[in-house]
């Protein structure tokens, strides 16, 4: 359960994710509301992490669907009744139980490349669409195509290249 709990968390401000964006340059995920913060009073800002600091503008970021729908089915399933406070904790510990029932196919089709419908081991995610691919399934888009199709219009897609992929740290 702890390491969910850090799987929906911003890195820096520490707060649940509501709504989760990635930076394209690096995979790292952060709550937009943080981002929103940060460039209230300009174009760009500097961000500041652990290890690197990074001038950042809206564009610089993507959402997250695999973290964002990761928290939406913990909200819409009650598996914890206040996300946004420190109930989350002891929703989590009740977790096992409801996620052990019927929900448990539905909460690991999350964890699934949504082409190769695996379970992610080395998830990265599209600087273009938000989406999250296997890195494999993530060549085969380049190599193949070099499109990527949207997967809520079919009538969709976006050119892609081997740069447009990035790590989905939150996923590893």
């Amino acid at each position: 359960c702890e390491e969910l709990l850090d799987l929906l968390k911003c890195p820096l401000s520490k707060e649940h994710f509501v709504n989760p964006v990635i930076l394209k340059k690096t995979g790292m995920t952060f709550e937009n509301a943080y981002i929103e913060d940060l460039l209230e009073f300009g174009e760009s800002a500097s961000l500041y992490t652990d290890s690197h600091t990074y001038l950042i503008t809206k564009d610089d970021f993507i959402s997250n669907y695999v973290v964002k729908n990761i928290v939406e089915f913990i909200n819409s399933n009650s598996i914890c009744s206040d996300y946004k406070t420190d109930s989350i904790i002891r929703g989590f510990r009740k977790a096992p139980q409801i996620i052990a029932s019927s929900l448990c196919d539905n909460f690991l089709k999350l964890f699934k490349c949504p082409k190769s419908l695996k379970i992610f081991k080395n998830p990265y995610i599209s600087t273009k669409s938000g989406y999250t691919y296997e890195f494999d399934e993530s060549n085969k888009l380049v190599t193949n195509r070099g499109t990527e199709p949207d997967l809520k219009t079919e009538d969709k897609s976006y050119n892609v290249t081997s740069d447009d992929f990035k790590p989905n740290l939150k996923l590893k």
